[in-house]
Protein backbone atom coordinates (compact mmCIF):
# COMPACT_ATOMS: atom_id res chain seq x y z
CA UNK A 1 0.00 0.00 0.00
CA UNK A 2 1.12 3.58 -0.72
CA UNK A 3 1.50 6.21 1.92
CA UNK A 4 -1.09 9.08 1.38
CA UNK A 5 -0.21 12.83 2.29
CA UNK A 6 -4.21 13.21 3.20
CA UNK A 7 -7.51 11.59 2.28
CA UNK A 8 -10.04 13.54 0.86
CA UNK A 9 -13.37 13.11 -0.54
CA UNK A 10 -14.93 15.14 -3.66
CA UNK A 11 -18.58 15.90 -4.12
CA UNK A 12 -21.35 17.39 -5.53
CA UNK A 13 -25.37 17.61 -5.39
CA UNK A 14 -25.16 14.27 -6.26
CA UNK A 15 -24.55 13.52 -2.30
CA UNK A 16 -27.07 15.69 -1.15
CA UNK A 17 -27.21 17.62 1.96
CA UNK A 18 -24.15 15.75 3.09
CA UNK A 19 -22.52 15.86 6.90
CA UNK A 20 -18.99 16.75 6.34
CA UNK A 21 -18.04 16.20 10.08
CA UNK A 22 -16.31 12.75 9.81
CA UNK A 23 -14.15 14.59 7.12
CA UNK A 24 -12.61 17.43 9.65
CA UNK A 25 -8.97 16.06 9.25
CA UNK A 26 -9.54 15.10 5.20
CA UNK A 27 -10.03 17.29 2.40
CA UNK A 28 -12.90 18.02 0.40
CA UNK A 29 -13.06 18.95 -3.72
CA UNK A 30 -16.30 20.61 -4.54
CA UNK A 31 -17.98 20.55 -7.47
CA UNK A 32 -18.77 24.46 -8.61
CA UNK A 33 -20.88 23.65 -11.24
CA UNK A 34 -21.19 21.99 -14.77
CA UNK A 35 -21.29 23.54 -18.32
CA UNK A 36 -22.81 27.09 -17.24
CA UNK A 37 -24.82 25.87 -14.27
CA UNK A 38 -23.85 26.62 -10.43
CA UNK A 39 -24.13 23.39 -8.32
CA UNK A 40 -27.45 22.95 -6.05
CA UNK A 41 -25.05 22.46 -2.87
CA UNK A 42 -22.27 24.57 -4.09
CA UNK A 43 -22.02 27.11 -1.72
CA UNK A 44 -23.58 25.08 1.47
CA UNK A 45 -20.49 22.86 0.93
CA UNK A 46 -18.11 25.87 0.85
CA UNK A 47 -19.71 27.36 3.81
CA UNK A 48 -19.52 23.60 5.74
CA UNK A 49 -16.10 23.01 4.68
CA UNK A 50 -15.13 26.84 6.41
CA UNK A 51 -17.00 26.01 9.43
CA UNK A 52 -15.45 23.21 10.00
CA UNK A 53 -11.95 24.02 9.14
CA UNK A 54 -11.79 21.73 6.02
CA UNK A 55 -9.13 22.17 3.36
CA UNK A 56 -11.22 22.26 0.00
CA UNK A 57 -10.95 22.96 -3.79
CA UNK A 58 -13.02 23.12 -6.21
CA UNK A 59 -13.91 21.86 -9.71
CA UNK A 60 -16.13 22.41 -12.41
CA UNK A 61 -17.54 19.32 -14.74
CA UNK A 62 -16.65 20.53 -18.25
CA UNK A 63 -19.11 19.69 -21.28
CA UNK A 64 -17.44 21.43 -23.82
CA UNK A 65 -17.51 20.09 -27.16
CA UNK A 66 -14.94 23.21 -28.39
CA UNK A 67 -12.65 25.89 -27.57
CA UNK A 68 -15.22 28.34 -28.01
CA UNK A 69 -17.91 26.29 -25.15
CA UNK A 70 -14.62 26.19 -23.07
CA UNK A 71 -14.60 29.49 -22.98
CA UNK A 72 -18.31 30.18 -21.48
CA UNK A 73 -17.71 27.16 -18.71
CA UNK A 74 -14.35 28.87 -17.88
CA UNK A 75 -16.19 32.58 -17.70
CA UNK A 76 -19.11 30.89 -16.07
CA UNK A 77 -16.30 28.91 -13.89
CA UNK A 78 -14.99 32.55 -12.57
CA UNK A 79 -18.18 33.65 -12.38
CA UNK A 80 -19.56 31.14 -9.54
CA UNK A 81 -16.42 31.52 -7.46
CA UNK A 82 -15.51 34.98 -7.41
CA UNK A 83 -14.22 36.24 -3.98
CA UNK A 84 -13.47 32.53 -2.97
CA UNK A 85 -10.12 31.40 -2.02
CA UNK A 86 -10.04 27.27 -2.45
CA UNK A 87 -7.06 26.21 -0.21
CA UNK A 88 -6.73 23.42 -3.19
CA UNK A 89 -6.99 24.95 -5.65
CA UNK A 90 -9.58 24.83 -9.01
CA UNK A 91 -9.78 21.67 -11.26
CA UNK A 92 -11.28 20.84 -14.93
CA UNK A 93 -12.98 17.67 -14.71
CA UNK A 94 -12.48 16.40 -18.24
CA UNK A 95 -13.90 13.17 -18.56
CA UNK A 96 -16.88 11.88 -21.00
CA UNK A 97 -20.52 12.22 -20.56
CA UNK A 98 -23.62 11.16 -21.55
CA UNK A 99 -24.23 14.72 -23.71
CA UNK A 100 -20.57 14.21 -25.25
CA UNK A 101 -21.64 10.91 -26.14
CA UNK A 102 -24.51 11.79 -27.63
CA UNK A 103 -22.86 14.47 -29.75
CA UNK A 104 -19.96 12.28 -30.86
CA UNK A 105 -17.82 14.15 -29.14
CA UNK A 106 -14.23 12.39 -29.48
CA UNK A 107 -11.67 12.95 -26.39
CA UNK A 108 -8.56 12.09 -28.72
CA UNK A 109 -9.38 15.58 -30.60
CA UNK A 110 -10.25 17.59 -28.10
CA UNK A 111 -10.18 16.88 -24.58
CA UNK A 112 -6.38 18.42 -23.64
CA UNK A 113 -7.30 22.01 -26.06
CA UNK A 114 -11.06 22.24 -23.71
CA UNK A 115 -8.68 21.53 -20.76
CA UNK A 116 -6.37 23.97 -21.63
CA UNK A 117 -8.48 27.10 -22.32
CA UNK A 118 -10.27 26.37 -19.00
CA UNK A 119 -7.07 26.39 -17.23
CA UNK A 120 -5.61 28.82 -18.79
CA UNK A 121 -8.49 31.19 -17.99
CA UNK A 122 -8.51 30.03 -14.32
CA UNK A 123 -4.79 30.63 -13.94
CA UNK A 124 -5.20 34.55 -15.45
CA UNK A 125 -7.55 34.97 -12.36
CA UNK A 126 -5.22 33.85 -10.42
CA UNK A 127 -5.94 30.62 -9.44
CA UNK A 128 -3.97 27.23 -9.06
CA UNK A 129 -5.14 24.92 -11.64
CA UNK A 130 -5.45 21.23 -12.36
CA UNK A 131 -7.06 18.40 -14.97
CA UNK A 132 -9.07 16.00 -13.19
CA UNK A 133 -9.00 12.65 -15.57
CA UNK A 134 -8.54 8.90 -15.69
CA UNK A 135 -4.65 7.20 -15.96
CA UNK A 136 -5.70 6.89 -19.42
CA UNK A 137 -6.91 10.18 -20.40
CA UNK A 138 -3.76 11.91 -19.89
CA UNK A 139 -2.71 10.95 -23.03
CA UNK A 140 -5.14 13.50 -24.13
CA UNK A 141 -4.90 16.69 -21.86
CA UNK A 142 -0.72 16.49 -22.12
CA UNK A 143 1.50 18.01 -23.51
CA UNK A 144 -1.58 21.36 -23.59
CA UNK A 145 -1.97 20.45 -19.93
CA UNK A 146 1.40 19.92 -18.85
CA UNK A 147 1.88 23.00 -16.69
CA UNK A 148 -1.34 22.04 -14.92
CA UNK A 149 -1.88 19.65 -12.14
CA UNK A 150 -3.61 16.53 -12.14
CA UNK A 151 -5.58 14.60 -10.08
CA UNK A 152 -6.12 11.49 -11.58
CA UNK A 153 -8.71 8.59 -11.25
CA UNK A 154 -6.85 4.99 -10.72
CA UNK A 155 -9.06 2.71 -9.42
CA UNK A 156 -6.68 -0.14 -9.17
CA UNK A 157 -8.95 -3.20 -7.78
CA UNK A 158 -11.29 -0.58 -6.65
CA UNK A 159 -11.37 -2.43 -2.93
CA UNK A 160 -10.65 0.53 -0.74
CA UNK A 161 -6.90 0.44 -0.93
CA UNK A 162 -4.38 2.43 -2.48
CA UNK A 163 -3.10 0.32 -5.26
CA UNK A 164 -1.91 2.72 -7.75
CA UNK A 165 0.79 5.59 -7.16
CA UNK A 166 0.25 8.53 -9.25
CA UNK A 167 2.93 11.08 -7.70
CA UNK A 168 5.25 11.29 -10.76
CA UNK A 169 1.59 12.18 -13.11
CA UNK A 170 -0.43 14.51 -10.32
CA UNK A 171 -0.97 15.63 -6.85
CA UNK A 172 -4.18 13.67 -6.30
CA UNK A 173 -4.85 10.31 -6.78
CA UNK A 174 -9.01 9.27 -6.91
CA UNK A 175 -8.81 5.44 -6.11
Amino acid sequence: MIDAYAYGIDISEWQGDIDLTPYKDMFVIIRAGYWTTEDKFFRKNVQKCRDLGIPFGLYWFTEALSEEMAVKEAEAFKKTIKGLDPDLGVWVDQENSEYKKANGWNPAEAAGDIAAVICSRMQAAGYYTGVYCSRSWLQYVDPECSQDDHWVADWGRNDGKVNADTRDIGTMLQY
